[in-house]
């Protein structure tokens, strides 16, 4: 699992890298690394959304040192899951996020393929975000839409700490996954409709 580095207080922090406040304690769940392939298996095969996200978290710890899962409703994304070096999941389960504001979320709604990926661009929705992660703004942040019918239903964020960008094959893999979280979601949806 690709881990984040956590430098002495007093040494110089890293862009992206967890910011120290106190003594907090993380309280998340690992998740076990998973290749983009075996995790459009698990999607495939999932029963319920929950199996879902956490195939796409596993997949995410193979891209990034710090990632995020959020619930898309009415405009706002809403924290849900997590994971990362010094990543509270207490502070991400009471992330909200604006979709409406003017951020890279939006951006990667916005966006033709639902992917944003770049530069952060400074806005108050980003400088909320790294407060809610306790991290430096990092250099470079990846965002993937999971859309049902052009509607986002999830956003994955992700950033590296101390490592390149993602390569075009890593972006290709994420675009995958997150396609495949649509398909599994929808999925799901009409298979309750026949239900019930």
């Amino acid at each position: 699992a690709a881990v984040a580095e956590t430098a002495p207080v007093a040494a110089p922090r890293a862009e992206g890298q967890p910011v120290p406040e106190g003594s907090t304690t993380t309280t998340q769940r690992i998740w076990v690394p998973i290749p983009a392939a075996r995790a459009i298996e698990v999607i495939d095969a999932a029963t319920d959304r929950g199996a879902i996200a956490d195939a796409v978290l596993g997949f995410a710890t193979t891209l990034f040192d710090v990632a995020a899962l959020f619930i898309v409703r009415d405009s706002f994304a809403f924290g849900w899951k997590a994971v990362g070096d010094g990543v509270d999941l207490g502070r991400i389960e009471c992330a909200l996020v604006p979709l409406e504001a003017t951020s890279i979320f939006q951006q990667a709604v916005a966006g033709v393929d639902g992917i944003y990926h770049g530069q952060p661009t400074p806005s108050a929705v980003l400088s909320y975000w790294y407060k809610v992660l306790r991290v430096i703004p990092p250099s470079h942040a990846t965002i993937g839409a999971v859309s049902i019918r052009k509607r986002p239903v999830n956003l994955l964020y992700g950033h590296r700490v101390g490592r390149p960008p993602l390569a075009p094959d890593e972006l290709a893999d994420m675009a995958a996954v997150t396609a495949a979280a649509a398909s599994g979601y929808a999925r799901l949806i009409a298979g309750a409709k026949r239900r019930g």
